[in-house]
């Protein structure tokens, strides 16, 4: 029996350095938008910390200007999202051991009752100075930083496929071939996108 293929993500920042790497799984779901699962207990490796993963589903849209981490808690209800803004996604091979976006500081927080802030705004300026760089990127991370928030506050756009519940939290432990995906993949997700 194969299992979902491990993939191992990194989160870099504008001065090029890494500020966290996890282990996740492609969860082929959608030929539109690479997605991970990260199962709860996983090991996250922070620049100043390790913690332990929710169980997440991370969605990578290709030629998006963010990358959007849905929580989901022991009991398998929404918990919030963490959407950073980044530089645009590149496109994501379904077998890639690895996985890499720009963190561009600026977020999107959905709380579990989906209420929705933005953070990190000031971040970005103090960044900006020490980075020049950024200064080219802040009209268009901006924009997709209020975008991204209206598309939460109206539950849209990347945002439609990000489920009240999961319908599993073994989902690392399926065959993609197998029935009891195909049928896990229905439940979860039963409208493409």
């Amino acid at each position: 029996m194969d299992m979902l293929q491990p993939v191992t993500v990194h989160k870099m920042v504008p001065d090029g350095s890494e500020w966290a790497h996890w282990r996740g799984f492609h969860l082929p779901v959608s030929a539109s938008c690479p997605t991970i699962w990260t199962p709860a207990g996983s090991e996250m490796h922070w620049r100043y910390a390790t913690w332990r993963a929710r169980n997440t589903i991370t969605f990578l849209w290709p030629d998006r200007w963010y990358v959007i981490h849905a929580y989901y808690d022991d009991d398998r209800r929404f918990a919030g999202c963490y959407c950073d803004i980044v530089t645009p996604n590149p496109p994501l091979a379904s077998d890639a051991a690895e996985a890499s976006y720009l963190d561009l500081y600026v977020d999107v927080v959905v709380g579990a009752d989906r209420s929705v802030s933005t953070k990190d705004e000031e971040v970005y300026r103090r960044a900006e100075r020490a980075h020049p760089h950024l200064a080219a990127l802040r009209e268009r991370a901006f924009a997709e930083l209020e975008g991204l928030a209206e598309h939460a506050r109206a539950w849209s756009g990347p945002f439609a496929p990000i489920g009240e519940r999961i319908v599993r939290a073994d989902w690392h432990d399926l065959d993609p071939l197998s029935a009891a995906f195909g049928e896990a993949r229905q439940r979860q997700w039963s409208v493409g996108w």
